[in-house]
Parts: structure tokens; sequence; C-alpha cells
């Protein structure tokens, strides 16, 4: 469903002020001041503050989901693209660096709990989705022989989800250097299991290395961001 020009013009807005106010500090009020429309205008596209939320967040899913679709439609081989979906969400992760305070102000209050939860979900079931159509694919060619291609590529998002919560409990811990190894290895461990169970030789398929390069990566940003606030 096409979204009017007023509804998303509430959108940005409420972007803006919930990354810069928090979203528990803004008002509907604000909302309304800050896109220039009447009162009937915003509750005619909106319910509430945590409605636009969902919204946003359905966006940011958006933004994943088309940058899956142009990764599959890209003319490489299978095992090409099926790097390229983690790769595809560490870089729009890495976009969303700068706007960490932002994020934060935005989704650290009981409203988002829900949100969050869902959005995890769609994420998990998206991805599993895209793993699972390059899957059968590579099956078709001949690459690949796992026994059960739809749990195989349930585990392999999973796995991913994981590894980002990983990283937000390392950036949470400064660093820590413990914390750090013990994703090295899980992210070994995730990749070791995926070839594997694809049933190719080698590790054809990485994950340890954009993962940790996405982590390093974040932790060079969050130290960049908390220099630039003191």
């Amino acid at each position: 469903m096409m979204k009017s020009e007023l509804s998303k013009r509430i959108i940005r807005n409420s972007i803006e002020l919930f990354g810069e106010k928090g979203y528990e500090n803004t008002t509907i009020s604000q909302i309304i001041e800050k896109t220039g429309c009447s009162k009937g205008g915003f509750y005619h596209h909106f319910e509430s503050k945590k409605q636009i939320l969902g919204e946003i967040t359905s966006l940011y899913l958006s933004e994943i989901s088309d940058g899956y679709q142009k990764m599959v439609n890209q003319d490489d081989n299978t095992i090409t693209l099926l790097n390229k979906v983690f790769a595809t969400v560490n870089d729009l992760k890495k976009e969303k660096l700068s706007q960490w305070r932002e994020l934060v102000n935005m989704f650290s209050h009981s409203d988002s709990n829900s949100i969050i939860q869902t959005m995890a979900f769609a994420f998990v079931d998206m991805t599993a989705g895209i793993y699972e159509e390059l899957i059968v694919r590579g099956i078709g060619e001949g690459l690949f022989n796992p026994p059960n291609p739809k749990a195989l590529a349930e585990t392999w998002s999973h796995e991913i989800m994981r590894l980002y919560g990983k990283v937000t409990e390392i950036v949470l811990a400064d660093g820590d250097e413990t914390l750090r190894e013990n994703f090295s290895k899980h992210a070994e461990y995730v990749e070791n299991l995926i070839n594997m169970s694809l049933g190719i030789e080698g590790r054809k398929i990485s994950i340890k290395e954009p993962a940790i390069e996405y982590l390093e990566k974040t932790l060079d940003m969050m130290k960049k961001v908390s220099d630039d606030t003191k």
C-alpha cells in the first residue's frame, strides 16, 4: 500500500525527534508541530507513537529485503551469492552505525520491546527464505547435498542473528577481549557447520572473516561516536 506524502513526512520527522530527544520524551504534539499538519491529519494515519515506531522498523526491514533482492538478481554463481547474504546485511548495518546514539534513543524503552522482537523474527524468516532459495538452487546445480535445505537455512539465519547479538554484547562491554575471542570461535564454528552441512569441501562459505570485520568496524565506529560526544 502506497504511503501518502503526509504519512512519509510524519515518519521522517518522528525519526529526527526520536533520535534527538528520545522516544519517551517526544510527544505527538511535537511531531504534529514539526510536520506542520493538523491533529486530525496525524490521527488519520497513526494511532500512536508506537505505531510510528513500528513503521520505522518496517522501513528498515524493507531496506534489507531490497538489498537481498538486488543481490540475488546479480549474475554471480550460487556460492558467491550465499556469501553475499551476510555481506549485504553487514553493509546495511554499517551504514547505520553513525546513527548509533539516535537508534539507542529511539529503541531504549518499554514500547520497543515487542517491536524489536517482531523485527528479529521477521529478519530471521526473511534471511532464512533467501538462504533456502539459494541452497535449493545450488542443489539443482549439483553443488550441495544437504538432507534438509529448509532446516539448514533456518539454522544458518538463527546463528547469524546470534552473532549480531554477540556484537552488541561486546560493544556494551567496551570490547572485552574474552568476549571477542569467544565471538571468533563461535563465528568459526558456524562457518564449519554451514560448509559441512552443505556437503562442500573447505570453507567456500565465509562467515568468520566478515563477522570479525563487522565487529571491528562496529567497535571503531562506537569509539568515534564516543570521542565525538566528549
